[in-house]
This record gives C-alpha cells, sequence and structure tokens, in this order.
C-alpha cells in the first residue's frame, strides 16, 4: 500500500501483493511516473521474509500500479530489502541482499539499473580492495 496526500486528502492505494509482512521494497518518485522494486513476487523459501524482486509502476502519482517486470527469478535464495541508494543512477539503482529465511545461509549482495533488466552480483570473496561486479542476468 502506499499513501499520498492529493492536496485535499490523504489516500491510500494498493500497490501490490506479497506473501509476507517482511517483504520490503523501495519507493522512487519522477513526478507522476512512481516505481517501486520489492520482493513481491513469491521465492524459493514461501511465505517467508522476501521473495523474487518485482519493478512496479505508476503513470498517476500512486493511484493504479503495473507490475512491469520480474527481476530475478528461479533464486536459491529470498531477495529482500531492496534499497534506494543515495541519488540512485544507472546502473545502481537498487541494492539488495538475499538469504534463506528458514535457516542459517550465506547471503549475497546484488544491484539493478533502473529499468530492472541487468543484475549485477558484488564478489562473496574478495583478494583485492575493488573487485568487478558480476552481471547475473541479461
Amino acid at each position: 500500500m502506499v499513501t499520498r496526500w492529493d492536496g485535499r486528502e490523504w489516500r491510500t492505494d494498493q500497490v501490490c501483493e506479497s506473501d509476507h509482512n517482511y517483504d520490503m521494497g523501495s519507493l522512487y518518485i519522477d513526478g507522476s511516473e512512481w516505481t517501486m522494486i520489492g520482493p513481491t513476487d513469491p521465492g524459493p523459501q514461501i511465505h517467508q521474509a522476501g521473495g523474487e524482486l518485482v519493478r512496479w509502476v505508476s503513470r498517476d502519482s500512486g493511484e493504479t500500479w503495473i507490475r512491469e517486470r520480474g527481476i530475478t527469478q528461479d533464486s536459491p535464495r529470498n531477495h529482500n530489502y531492496a534499497r534506494r541508494p543515495e541519488k540512485a543512477r544507472d546502473p545502481f539503482f537498487s541494492f539488495w541482499a538475499d538469504g534463506d529465511p528458514t535457516t542459517f545461509s550465506e547471503s549475497r549482495l546484488y544491484f539493478c539499473n533502473e529499468d530492472g533488466t541487468r543484475v549485477f552480483q558484488l564478489p562473496y570473496y574478495m583478494s583485492r580492495v575493488s573487485e568487478e561486479p558480476v552481471q547475473v542476468s541479461p
């Protein structure tokens, strides 16, 4: 849900549904075009925090929303807590981690470009001070 002031009253509109109350994404506002990136599709650990990331778009200031695309799919662990970086710009538009919320597991760090068509994974092990991320989707 998103709640906004329309100049006369507070309005609450539904963005989408997910399968856990801790599924967390971020909202990006650019004029009347609003974008939400969050784990709203079920992931491999169904009914647990996180899932597969989806990009939702509203072109009427949050009144109606369309599912534009899935960002992750067929993941081994749930993705969650998609954050909006300060002054986000391509290709570092959204940043998040994955993990298995049902057990102690490894966790990887990811980021994607603005339209969600390119996902990058940060190295799990680093042998140098600086390492390149790996593109994991087209």
